[in-house]
């Protein structure tokens, strides 16, 4: 998959043999409302619950995971 609008939920990506490899979901307002300090998370597409539940996930890796290829 690539772009991606809402969130994918790993559970079901699982339960329909269907893992992804990559995604990146859309940024700017589809994620944030307001601006500056005044931006915080929008649930418009994506309630804030499975936003954490795909992060946090033992199938999600995430950047901080990757190990270092510069060095």
């Amino acid at each position: 998959m690539t772009e991606n609008g809402v969130v994918p939920d790993p559970d079901r990506m699982l339960a329909d043999d269907c893992p992804w490899a990559w995604n990146c979901t859309w940024y700017g307002s589809f994620v944030f409302t307001g601006e500056g300090d005044e931006r915080v998370y929008s649930e418009e597409y994506t309630d804030a619950e499975q936003l954490v539940k795909t992060y946090t996930h033992p199938f999600t890796v995430t950047l901080d995971e990757l190990p270092n290829l510069k060095d």
